[in-house]
């Protein structure tokens, strides 16, 4: 397969898809997923949407990549680098005012394999997990990346593979058997197929057509449906993340489907709504920062503004939205710049 030429219409919408699904993350964790149970919760299955992103830009960057294995180091450092630096900081703040060093040579080692647990936390953050399925998505991918120049057919049957074995969740219980030394090896295994599916996506982009995506996002609906009626599952997709099985996976392509059925009017409204957009953009450009720091921001708007089980209260809600966005996305500039330096440091060695 030849270098992936992006055409700029669908590099804006992936830009626009990665800031709105960062913002959905955000506002999740800032607990508007639990507020009209169970429907709320349904917004979790534009989740993996995320992988669906992630999995087209690196396949496009892949192609263009002279050196495929500086490619690899430099996608895993890219990813490591600023969660081990805000990790860092925290503990080293902590140590500052409190004069307590919490870090451990236990914590250590599951926060270099990003998997720690709440114990070896100096604030919770719960989307660890995430960072910890993309960064072995990374490695699962890159030999698929690899065969796949030359038999992009790859991609269709790792796709299949991960639907079969969500959907054989529901009535198996394979996840926990898929936990191996504390490491849930099922998540990647599941969204692997989001991520191969964002890769089939940017290089036969024109064979997705409008009503294709259409029907196909129909046809996921009705499977999940199916899929929720034959096995008695609870309704509330909280239930259904951990390991996540059919009904939830199904949801989720039906939500990609949409996205891109709705490629031509998301983009057209978002020229013609310039703040919104330049916002977005915003958030696409320094996602991964964002992502990351939303959680600390949480906790210290909660411990140090007394803005918890604010639900009932209309200006509480959006005040503590507006500060943990807000703050979020400052802080990311800085971390950004940092984060690059220290790749720019370690890639030269």
């Amino acid at each position: 397969m030849s270098e992936i030429v992006v055409s700029n219409s669908d590099r804006v919408f992936i830009n626009r898809l990665r800031g709105f699904s960062i913002l959905r993350v955000v506002l999740a964790h800032l607990g508007l997923a639990w507020i009209f149970l169970p429907y709320s919760q349904m917004i979790s299955t534009m989740l993996p949407s995320l992988f669906f992103v992630s999995g087209a830009v690196s396949f496009s960057s892949f192609t263009r990549a002279n050196d495929k294995l500086y490619f690899l180091k430099r996608r895993l450092m890219t990813l490591v680098i600023p969660i081990y630096l805000v990790v860092f900081l925290a503990f080293l703040t902590i140590f500052v005012f409190t004069q307590q060093w919490l870090f451990s040579l236990d914590g250590l080692s599951r926060w270099l394999l990003l998997n720690p647990r709440k114990y070896v936390m100096p604030f919770p953050l719960g989307q660890v997990w995430f960072l910890h399925t993309l960064a072995l998505l990374v490695l699962i991918s890159f030999p698929l990346f690899y065969f796949s120049l030359k038999k992009k057919v790859l991609f269709n049957c790792v796709i299949v593979c991960s639907i079969l074995l969500s959907v054989s969740q529901i009535f198996y219980e394979i996840g926990p058997m898929l936990i191996i030394h504390e490491h849930n090896l099922f998540k990647p295994l599941v969204f692997i197929g989001f991520y191969l599916f964002g890769a089939l996506w940017i290089s036969n982009v024109k064979d997705f057509e409008v009503n294709k995506c259409f029907i196909a996002c129909l046809v996921c609906i009705v499977i999940s449906v199916g899929l929720f009626l034959v096995s008695d599952a609870s309704i509330l997709m909280a239930d259904h993340v951990y390991f996540p099985d059919g009904y939830y996976v199904f949801l989720s392509y039906a939500m990609v489907f949409l996205f891109l059925a709705t490629k031509i009017q998301i983009n057209y409204i978002l020229d013609h709504l310039y703040w919104l957009d330049r916002f977005l953009i915003f958030v696409s450009k320094y996602a991964y920062g964002i992502f990351i720091l939303h959680s600390l921001m949480i906790y210290l708007v909660e411990e140090y503004l007394d803005l918890r089980g604010v639900f009932n209260t209309g200006f509480a809600i959006v005040l503590k939205i507006i500060i943990v966005i807000t703050a979020s996305c400052i802080f990311a500039v800085p971390l950004s710049k940092l984060s690059n330096k220290c790749l720019a440091i370690t890639l030269r060695k």
